[in-house]
């Protein structure tokens, strides 16, 4: 009886210790690592004789260094953008107006761009003119990615209606406040723009206008996600659009979705964190 007691007692300890609890660990939060694309809001017209030279400039840093360069073209309402007899499109917009405004408080010669949305103790405004748009490029490149930025979208080809789901996580803590914006763009747009000629005037062509911004999913100054952002939480907002019915313009095959994260403990529409840009349809 004592060796049966004791063979008895050896398998109530062994399965009273396989039915204790055993502490689960839920491994902390830590967001994929990506790099920190730059914002370049660039300011334009259709009277701007030299805005597509600058254009190009912009399309050659897209080639250089790829996804990291998310670019906008703003018309803003100034004479620059007036559109011309010939026009066949208005590409200002009131969104593009307030846009602006967070940029500066006067008209400003064009081409001009921000990079990031940041001061540079150089110049005068936040748009530089193209002469520093290389130097501008190269310093927010040198910066450190502070915010990983990632978007998904569902686009539904019957109703037009397009969601967009973003996250937002920070790679280190984040003093102020701050906000995720989302914009859509445009390209592929063909109507007429003022070159010079050889003369020293100008003279209208058709042209192909890209990274048009048509209009914003969030207010013009990003909608709020938060303050004093701790590394590693998780911010996800669930946005949705229903695109304008299609004639020449709002192609879907045409449009882009740009995101982007803007604040500090100054302003929470500057300077932008980090953005991303991807087609509505791939």
């Amino acid at each position: 009886m004592n060796k049966i007691n004791l063979i008895f007692t050896f398998l109530i300890v062994v399965l009273l210790a396989s039915c204790t609890e055993k502490e689960i660990t839920i491994p902390e939060y830590t967001p994929p690592t990506t790099d920190k694309a730059i914002l370049i809001e660039e300011f334009t017209g259709v009277q701007c004789t030299n805005c597509p030279n600058g254009a190009k400039v912009i399309k050659a840093m897209e080639e250089k260094y790829g996804d990291i360069i998310v670019p906008i073209a703003i018309h803003n309402s100034d004479d620059f953008s007036l559109p011309i007899d010939s026009s066949k499109y208005d590409f200002r917009t009131k969104i593009g107006d307030k846009v602006f405004s967070i940029h500066s408080s006067s008209s400003i010669p064009k081409p001009a761009a921000s990079f990031n949305r940041v001061f540079f103790e150089d110049a005068e405004e936040i748009p530089v003119p193209p002469t520093v748009w290389q130097s501008s490029l190269n310093t927010e490149l040198q910066k450190p990615n502070v915010a990983y930025l990632d978007m998904i979208l569902d686009y539904n080809s019957d109703t037009r209606e397009v969601k967009v789901t973003a996250t937002v996580s920070p790679v280190t803590d984040l003093k102020g406040t701050f906000k995720l914006s989302v914009a859509l763009t445009e390209n592929k747009i063909i109507d007429y723009q003022k070159i010079p000629d050889d003369g020293g005037k100008s003279k209208v062509i058709e042209y192909e206008f890209n990274n048009v911004l048509r209009d914003m999913i969030t207010p013009f100054d990003g909608e709020l996600i938060g303050s004093d952002l701790k590394k590693y939480d998780k911010i996800v907002k669930t946005l949705s659009y229903t695109l304008p019915e299609p004639g020449d313009l709002w192609i879907p095959e045409h449009i882009d979705i740009v995101a982007f994260i803007t604040g500090g403990e100054k302003d929470s529409t500057k300077p932008v964190l980090n953005a991303i840009k991807k087609h509505l349809i791939e």
